[in-house]
């Protein structure tokens, strides 16, 4: 054990109210619900959940914190944006993503060629052997974050407790991830859904049959209707074949955009997919990126191009990433992208 993982060890087994903040994607949600499990069977206790449907820590976020009093707090796969009033409170980053600064009292557990998953996984593996039964969880989130090296060594780790085929994973892995459409709401879902699958030693209680994973199976069948919806009626499309880049609009309350972003890049392979949802929040663009290619970053290039719009912030991986800026500068983005690539 490194000393870094016993100064984090240290701080979870000396704090009694522990703040819990995750990306509401399949790599947070199951980083979130191993949490939750080692709490709960080492602790006996549960942290204070927050999932929040942008993916950053705003100041309403920061005040509800501060009302708990909390001894840490848990920042799992999420940028550490406007945490400047938490600093007397310790904080465990657990991430891979650029750290752009040092902070008071953030011990950070980071590794960029790791999901958080991966990462939340093999630190409280360490910390107790028996938590390798939960190796299927670890499994779904970093197939979710297309962490292949490690979600083939998850598999083997789950086949000495569980028969999963690799279909039955793919399934796991689209029902936790549709949770996302329905915002903190649905995140939570599928966080007790798998803690509650876990605790009677079944993973495939997912699929409803407890009563959080009933309710998950009915979100991901309606997000299911909704992405085949804005797929096939709704969005506006511009394709650059000499640029081989394609975007599409669309204006939905749900937080539908990775999805659809997906979908298009496997039907358009040699493409880069900007999703972008008008529709999410009253003064910003929300988008994801994809594509299959491998001659961009995707992320550097969200990166360096939101930090010439307004309140823009980006990033991500190689293949994936996502960004927000002001509607306004929707157009501005457009020309950006197309002089960059």
């Amino acid at each position: 054990m490194t000393s870094k993982e016993k100064e984090i060890r240290n701080v979870i087994e000396n704090s009694e109210r522990v703040v819990l903040i995750h990306h509401i994607d399949a790599d947070g949600i199951c980083s979130a619900a191993l949490w939750c499990l080692w709490l709960k069977n080492n602790r006996k206790i549960f942290p204070f959940i927050f999932s929040p449907k942008y993916g950053e820590i705003r100041e309403y976020l920061v005040n509800a914190i501060l009302s708990i009093r909390p001894d840490c707090i848990l920042i799992l796969d999420i940028p550490r944006d406007n945490i400047d009033n938490l600093e007397e409170i310790t904080k465990i980053l657990v991430d891979h993503h650029r750290i752009p600064k040092s902070e008071k009292k953030l011990i950070p557990f980071v590794d960029l060629n790791k999901s958080a998953t991966t990462l939340s996984f093999d630190l409280l593996y360490s910390w107790d052997e028996k938590f390798e039964k939960y190796a299927w969880i670890a499994a779904i989130g970093s197939l979710g974050d297309k962490d292949y090296k490690n979600y083939n060594r998850f598999k083997e780790m789950t086949a000495k407790y569980y028969d999963i085929g690799e279909e039955d994973f793919k399934r796991m892995m689209c029902v936790i991830s549709s949770s996302r459409i329905f915002n903190e709401k649905g995140a939570k879902i599928a966080i007790n859904s798998l803690v509650e699958a876990a605790c009677i030693d079944m993973p495939s209680a997912i699929f409803g049959k407890t009563q959080n994973s009933r309710m998950l199976l009915k979100y991901w069948k309606v997000g299911q209707r909704l992405i085949n919806l804005y797929i096939k009626q709704s969005g506006k499309m511009e394709k650059y074949d000499n640029k081989k880049i394609i975007f599409y609009e669309l204006e939905s309350k749900y937080s539908i955009q990775s999805y659809i972003a997906s979908v298009l890049a496997r039907q358009f392979q040699d493409y880069f997919v900007f999703v972008i949802n008008t529709g999410f929040h009253w003064k910003y663009a929300y988008l994801e990126a994809r594509t299959r290619r491998e001659d961009k970053d995707l992320g550097k290039l969200l990166e360096d191009i939101t930090k010439r719009l307004r309140e823009g912030k980006g990033g991500g991986h190689k293949n994936a990433g996502g960004a927000r800026f002001v509607k306004e500068d929707l157009d501005k983005f457009k020309e950006l992208i197309l002089s960059s690539i």
